[in-house]
């Protein structure tokens, strides 16, 4: 007996690690393609919202996979370089300030619609800083006016992203929460909130019945 529950909590934890890396490969795969279908706009990028929404709804290990995988894809698209070296070291930067406030950010979801723009600023100021190592300061401000159009589709995307699609996807997330809850952190898992744009109904106390007439009546003689 023992050996059978034994080889059943190891093929228990094989499934989940499995399936764990099953939900990376899954959201890493549509990162990429997002990136690679939309590559024709300037600053198009969808990893910021991708590290932001899995450190906040997800466990430590799968948000951190998910967050390394899509950054190695990213240097299919970008090429190996320096600046992929620091964009990778960036985002993981980004994951872990979202994982010291996920917490509040579960509370007030809003505060994603902050977050995300700062932290295209992060991405503009880390080509910048690079430039003005590589080439100078004269070089590096000339090409931060040249890149001006991707940096202001950046921070404008990552204002839509989380008005738009962050919602949509905590609603898909709360349908399986209860079904695969070992994905989910503990802080996700203890919300009540499935609709972030639906406002909280205060609770409406019970009405008191009112005597009938007829009780009134009785009752008076």
């Amino acid at each position: 007996m023992k050996k059978i529950k034994v080889s059943n909590r190891q093929q228990i934890i094989a499934f989940k690690s499995i399936f764990k890396l099953t939900v990376i490969a899954m959201l890493s795969a549509i990162t990429l393609a997002l990136n690679t279908i939309f590559r024709f706009i300037p600053g198009f990028e969808f990893i910021t919202f991708m590290v932001v929404a899995s450190s906040v709804i997800f466990t430590y290990d799968l948000a951190c996979g998910v967050i390394n995988t899509c950054c190695s894809l990213q240097l299919i698209l970008t090429g190996a370089s320096i600046s992929s070296i620091w964009y990778f070291l960036l985002m993981n930067g980004y994951g872990l300030i979202i994982f010291g406030c996920r917490r509040g950010i579960i509370k007030h979801w809003w505060l994603t619609i902050i977050i995300m723009p700062l932290f295209a600023l992060g991405v503009t100021g880390l080509n910048y800083l690079e430039w003005y190592v590589l080439y100078g300061n004269n070089v590096a401000y000339a090409m931060f006016i040249k890149a001006t159009l991707s940096n202001d589709v950046r921070f404008s995307l990552n204002i839509l992203f989380p008005i738009i699609i962050y919602p949509l996807f905590w609603k898909l997330m709360i349908l399986y929460r209860n079904k695969w809850d070992w994905i989910f952190n503990h802080h996700f898992l203890q919300t009540n909130k499935i609709n972030l744009w639906k406002k909280a109904q205060p609770r409406k106390l019970p009405i008191p019945c009112c005597p009938s007439s007829r009780e009134v009546e009785s009752n008076d003689e």
